[in-house]
């Protein structure tokens, strides 16, 4: 290690590049305890401790999710659609299946103009809830009757001459 640095060992084990998920494991009831508080955060709109909360989640749990997830919706919350996309992206490669990842992905592609990656996402949430009962599969359909209506009115406007 370092030597006699005084620094513990697994301090000493990270500073010597060892990975953190490997010196500091952390349970699935310890990345929800996490991820929950930095909802809550998020919720008291309390953004710098909330992304330094997932960002350490990202750090501890790399192969997890919920700290993309959580990082990602707080930047789309904060309007930050450009720096969302790679955390969006990673959790819904990480879990296709969670709604509200891939609707907050599906958002974030249709406020970059990506229309046609938009629909295909988005309508995959749609289809996980035949029975129209989860808000983010809702949320996807509303996203979906939006563009629905953008590309309407584009076939619906007067050619410039």
């Amino acid at each position: 290690m370092l030597g006699d640095s005084g620094l513990p060992e697994n301090i000493q084990a990270v500073l010597c590049g060892e990975p953190l998920v490997q010196v500091f494991p952390v349970s699935p009831d310890d990345i929800g305890e996490i991820s929950r508080a930095g909802a809550q955060f998020s919720q008291q709109g309390l953004w710098e401790k909330a992304r330094n909360v997932f960002s350490a989640l990202v750090a501890l749990a790399p192969d997890n999710y919920t700290g993309y997830a959580g990082l990602g919706s707080l930047l789309l919350q904060q309007r930050k659609v450009k720096e969302a996309f790679p955390p969006l992206l990673k959790a819904a490669t990480l879990n296709s299946n969670d709604p509200n990842v891939c609707t907050n992905l599906g958002e974030v592609l249709l406020r970059v103009n990506k229309l046609e990656e938009a629909k295909v996402l988005l309508k995959s949430v749609a289809d996980m809830d035949p029975e129209k009962r989860h808000p983010a599969c809702n949320r996807a359909r509303a996203l979906l009757e939006a563009i629905e209506d953008l590309d309407r009115d584009r076939k619906e406007a007067p050619k410039a001459q």
